[in-house]
């Protein structure tokens, strides 16, 4: 009995039986994902201070729009583009809080400072929120995808005598 199990494990080993390793799944980085969203609000200031050295409304303009758009980019590398459109639109609507409350300045100068600092800390805590959940958003496609990459499926196992039905199982783990 016991040289049967031995040879049926060889059996099992041998190149003509044994499957070829499973795919390695797609994975992200997490410290590249969080280096795209605090790198998205540098480039927005360094061009900000180069709008304000120059004069040029066009790139201020343009710093405003990276400022809204490239802090998801480290959602988007990641997978997570729900979660870049949704801060992305948070940070547009904040800002337009802040025109909002800038424009009623005549008729309500307390109101429109307390919607000036809501659209402000609006602005920032979602910039925040984008740097630090990024490195998260990364880790969070990489375990979607070993969860996919990872298959139970039925095979046939060589015995001695023959083969019996049996179970694979393929993934990384």
């Amino acid at each position: 009995m016991a040289i049967g199990l031995v040879l049926a494990m060889l059996a099992m080993s041998s190149p003509a039986v044994a499957e070829r390793p499973a795919p390695k799944p797609p994975s992200r980085s997490m410290l590249l994902a969080g280096t795209l969203a605090a790198g998205g609000v540098v480039a927005a200031i360094s061009l900000g201070d180069l709008s304000v050295r120059t004069g040029s409304t066009p790139l201020g303009v343009a710093a405003l729009g990276v400022l809204i758009v490239a802090p998801s980019a480290g959602h988007l590398y990641a997978g997570a583009t729900d979660h870049a459109i949704i801060t992305s639109l948070g940070r547009a609507a904040s800002f337009g809080l802040i025109l909002v409350a800038a424009s009623e300045s005549d008729r309500s100068r307390d109101l429109a400072e307390v919607g000036q600092m809501v659209g402000a800390y609006g602005f920032l805590g979602v910039i925040v929120y984008n740097i630090v959940d990024a490195p998260f958003a990364a880790r969070r496609f990489n375990r979607r995808a070993r969860a996919a990459a990872s298959t139970v499926s039925p095979t046939l196992i060589p015995v001695v005598g023959g083969t019996a039905p049996g179970l694979s199982l393929r993934g990384v783990f």
